[in-house]
Order: C-alpha cells, then structure tokens, then sequence
C-alpha cells in the first residue's frame, strides 16, 4: 500500500504517460515593468511588483528595492511603502544635483497604509488604500493608480475622471473615502485620478521623481548600486537640530513646487534648504497667489505667514487670506506640520536675522 501511494503521489507531480515526464509548473506572471509599452493593467498585481504576485503580503519582487527618503511628503496620516525598479542594467545618472537621470523602464510605487483601520475595512495591523505609480516609457514619464479591496488582496486602476462608484457601484473605483481611525474617529481621505498626480508632479518637466533627490536621498539606494558613481548630494541641515527638522519637513512638503524656479507664483521663490531662512525669516510675501504678511516673524507662530498658510488655512472655519499649504493633495493639516513650525518659529530670538 505504501508503495502505491508513493506512486500515485509522484504521478499527481507530473503530466502526460510518455518516457519523459513533465513537471506541472505555475506559468510565470506576465510583469507589466518588463515592457512599460503596453496598456496598463487593471489589477496591481499585474505589474509584477510583488513577490510571487502575492499582494496581501506586499513582500517586494527580487529585483524590486524598498526605500524611504530622511524627510517624508505628509499625506493625511497615511503611512507609505516605497518601492523602485530598474531595468536590468540600467542605473541612475546623479552627477547633477538639480536633475537625476532616470533610465527608460524606471518603476517607482507608493503605497498609502493606515494602521488598524476600523469599520469598513475592518481588519488590524497597516492597511493599504491606495497605490500611486511613477513610470518612465519611451515618450516621457507617465502615472497610475490603484483602490486596494477592502481584504487587502487585490487592487484595481481607478480611471479618470470617475469621482465616485464605477458604473456598476463598484466601490472600489470610489476616490473620496470616509475611513475609520484605531481610536475610533471619522476622517475623510481622497484618492487621486491619474491627472491629479500631474499637479505635484508636473511643477518641473525635469524633475518629476520627487522622493529621490539631493536633498530627500535614501543612502539604501546608493548602496545598492542604482547610480551610475556617487550622487551629489545637497545637506539640508540647519544652525539647529530644530531647524534642520523643519528644513528636511518643508524640502519634502514644500521645496517640489517653491523651487525658485518660475513657471507658477509659488515658484517665484525658493524653500529648499539652502534658500529656506533668507526667503522667509522677516521677508514679507510677495506672491501674487499668497496673503499679505510676513512669511516668519521670529517668536510669533501666530503672526507668520508661513504658519497661518500650513497649519490655519485648511481649516473650514478659517476666514483669512491665506491659501492652505501645500495646495494639493491633502483635506486635513498635518499635526506635526503645527508642532515643528511653532516650536521653531517661537525659538527664533527677534532680532534674527536671514542668513
């Protein structure tokens, strides 16, 4: 009998009667980043991602990096998962501070988890909500993105310019969500279409990366050989440790769209690093998209344009002049935004001066 099972068992293994047995084998995942050319997956697992195309893991592909920038971009609350690819062979040109180079091929993903998520997901632990993709083709750089399941197993391509449910009232297209926090407490978070992504992403043609740059550079990358020699790299830090903080916050937040650069109001003026203090300790605004005031009065958060504009204008009882920081992306302040800029701002002595 023992013999017989192990026959039978070795039988279930292989195909077909004939002198040379066939192993069954799982046929390989068709991976969307191994030709970028095609029209984009419905589903997320289609690009291939994801080890074993298992997204309920969420483990990254062989040839997949994780990341995470010093400085992070706030999104609401939503943690990220950061992922890049590069074709075989392929590296990044950073021998220029102000442009990385990207290979044609290059895969960057985003993804958007909230811890412990109650009601409508139901389920403990990072729970993903969304998936945004950067990607390079041949004609120029390009976006996608994904409305994870409610089980965290599956997530599909939310098309433009749906707002709400799909046509069959298929929640997974809905964009604008009302989530429920571990604590108990409603927020409402937005997904974006695909042309909303352009917004931050579109300030300048020639740097559409914003995660990987000279200031916002995750040394893993550079480790793992993805350039082509050593980067330039930009500091960020400041005459304080509270300042360098600040400086990494608003070069994350801010410096992608005020690059100094023209092309909008904003970008009149520069908030990288190097620029931050002389452009805004006692310089009054100048913006024709911007309130009238004094972007940092050293010792008085209150007074500062600067603070008003990230932390007070997004509020919708707020009756000011002021347009809410950043402009996009975001239906609530970030809470470490009001900590960070009022505890420094209030350490300003008055009579400082910009560098």
């Amino acid at each position: 009998m023992r013999s017989r099972a192990l026959i039978l068992a070795s039988q279930l293994l292989f195909v077909g009667c004939t002198d040379a047995l066939v192993p069954v084998a799982t046929p390989p995942l068709d991976r969307f980043v191994l030709d970028l050319e095609r029209p984009l997956p419905e589903r997320l697992v289609g690009w291939g991602l994801f080890a074993r195309g298992d997204l309920r893991a969420r483990e990254p592909a062989e040839d997949v990096l994780e990341y995470s920038p010093p400085f992070a971009l706030y999104s609401g609350g939503a943690d990220k998962e950061r992922l890049v690819y590069l074709p075989p062979g392929k590296v990044i040109d950073g021998t220029n501070s102000e442009t990385y180079i990207f290979p044609v091929g290059t895969v960057f993903a985003k993804t958007f988890t909230f811890n412990d998520l109650r009601s409508a997901r139901g389920r403990a632990g990072q729970i993903p909500v969304e998936t945004r993709l950067l990607f390079r083709r041949e004609a120029g750089w390009d976006f996608a993105v994904y409305h994870w399941s409610a089980a965290g197993d599956d997530a599909r391509q939310i098309l433009d310019p749906l707002t709400g449910p799909g046509p069959t009232g298929d929640a997974w297209y809905a964009r604008r969500l009302s989530l429920t926090g571990p604590l108990g407490g409603d927020f409402e978070y937005e997904i974006p279409s695909r042309r909303d992504c352009g917004g931050c992403h579109e300030t300048r043609a020639d740097r559409p990366v914003l995660g990987v740059s000279a200031w916002l550079l995750d040394p893993g990358l550079v480790d793992a050989g993805l350039f082509s020699s050593p980067p330039d790299v930009r500091p960020t830090a400041g005459r304080t440790p509270l300042e360098t903080e600040v400086q990494g916050y608003v070069a994350a937040n801010c410096a992608f769209c005020h690059h100094g650069q023209g092309g909008t109001d904003n970008a009149s003026f520069s908030l990288r690093p190097e620029d931050f203090i002389a452009n805004t300790v006692n310089r009054e605004t100048e913006s024709s998209a911007s309130g009238i005031g004094v972007r940092v009065v050293p010792g008085q958060p209150e007074e500062s344009a600067l603070f008003e504009a990230v932390v007070r204008a997004r509020d919708l009882a707020y009756d000011g002049d002021f347009k809410p920081m950043p402009p996009l992306g975001l239906l609530r302040s970030d809470p470490e935004a009001e900590r960070l800029l009022r505890d420094w701002i209030s350490s300003l002595p008055s009579d400082d001066e910009p560098r």
